[in-house]
């Protein structure tokens, strides 16, 4: 059994974190929205004292790293972390790698990048690879191409990649087509 910190758990991650929840794992949620968390919660009642739910805006590095301490005091360790964090939320990002690296150096960290503006691989960091080939890895949302139209991954197939990802635990894993990038 490990400890999992999603951040942005209740939109397209939803999926992902009930799979993580119903293999047995210990779930830290974060996200913005109490009744998405709390319905999550409600849905697994046999897992109390399993779910930590944690209602935070990720756009607040200060109040949402004290939601990160607080999952990683609670259960002692952070062993894998899920970040669907948009560009906003980059100063968070940074700081609970920072903190995870630091004082959790084993957890294994997996970044989601997605973006309808620019291409999403513009978006990685290549230093976090560099410094920690081991435990950073990077997942890279694309889109999905129907004969002469292209359309967004739906929150299913995000969740359902980014369990595959986890399971690969490859530095870079894509999913949908990233190459060639079509804005739209």
């Amino acid at each position: 059994m490990k400890h999992i910190f999603i951040a942005g758990g209740t939109g397209m991650l939803k999926g992902a974190a009930e799979h993580f929840i119903e293999q047995g794992h210990i779930v830290s949620l974060m996200a913005r929205n109490s009744d998405r968390l709390e319905a999550i919660r409600a849905k697994y009642p046999k897992r109390k004292g399993k779910i930590l739910t944690l209602s935070q805006d990720y756009r607040d590095t200060e109040k949402a790293m004290k939601s990160v301490i607080k999952a990683a005091d609670m259960y002692s360790y952070i062993d894998l972390a899920v970040l669907w964090i948009h560009t906003s939320g980059v100063e968070f990002s940074e700081a609970v790698k920072e903190f995870l690296f630091k004082h959790h150096p084993k957890t294994k960290v997996y970044q989601l990048w997605g973006s309808a503006t620019i291409h999403p691989k513009k978006l990685s960091q290549k230093e976090w690879r560099e410094q920690y080939p081991e435990h950073y890895r990077e997942i890279f949302l694309g889109y999905k191409q129907n004969g002469d139209s292209a359309r967004w991954l739906t929150d299913r197939e995000i969740s359902e990649g980014t369990i595959r990802a986890v399971e690969l635990d490859k530095p870079e894993f894509k999913i949908g087509i990233v190459d060639p990038w079509i804005v739209y």
